[in-house]
């Protein structure tokens, strides 16, 4: 096990334990929250702009504020719907369902930051890097990393194709060792 093998198992240990922490309702909540919050303060901060304007002189901070009003106020409204959601959940004894689904979002989460960071070592350190070829966990989770490649711009995605073939074949060996390779 190396320094890459612990990361990744401090990101999903953290992540994972988050998660049931905070719950399905929270983890899910948090990402609509920020995601809605995001569409819809691009959609009407400048039907707020007009009452924005009458307390703040500056135009520029009377745009600024008005964009993280409606940003701010749609999380927050979220925020309220996810508690009185979660205390829900409690009552009806599905305190648990919650917790599990938590851990669940938490392990995805931890899935995707690994695999971005993984994504990103792979394209800039050469692929005969010893973290990259000894690490325990890198070949796993290259898997769910290879989806995310094809969002990389194409100078990234073409290093990050020519050291992934180095790396499965090395992988590869390791796994499955006697096996010849093509």
């Amino acid at each position: 096990m190396n320094f890459l093998d612990i990361f990744f198992l401090v990101v999903i240990s953290f992540f994972f334990l988050r998660g049931i922490y905070r719950g399905l309702v929270q983890e899910v909540s948090s990402l609509v929250a920020l995601f809605l919050g995001f569409f819809l303060a691009n959609r009407y901060w400048q039907k707020v702009l007009p009452l924005m304007e009458e307390i703040i002189p500056s135009e520029t901070w009377a745009k600024i504020c008005s964009y993280l009003a409606v940003l701010i106020g749609v999380m927050f409204i979220i925020f309220i719907i996810s508690t009185i959601l979660k205390h829900l959940l409690k009552m009806a004894f599905l305190g648990w369902l919650d917790r599990i689904g938590g851990a669940a979002i938490g392990l995805l989460k931890a899935l995707v930051l690994c695999s971005i960071f993984l994504m990103i070592l792979t394209s800039f350190l050469p692929a005969r890097s010893e973290a990259l070829q000894t690490s325990k966990l890198a070949p796993y989770v290259h898997r769910s990393s290879l989806f995310l490649a094809k969002l990389l711009p194409k100078e990234l995605k073409d290093r990050f194709e020519e050291n992934k073939k180095t790396l499965e074949r090395k992988w590869k060996q390791k796994l499955l060792p006697g096996i010849e390779n093509e």
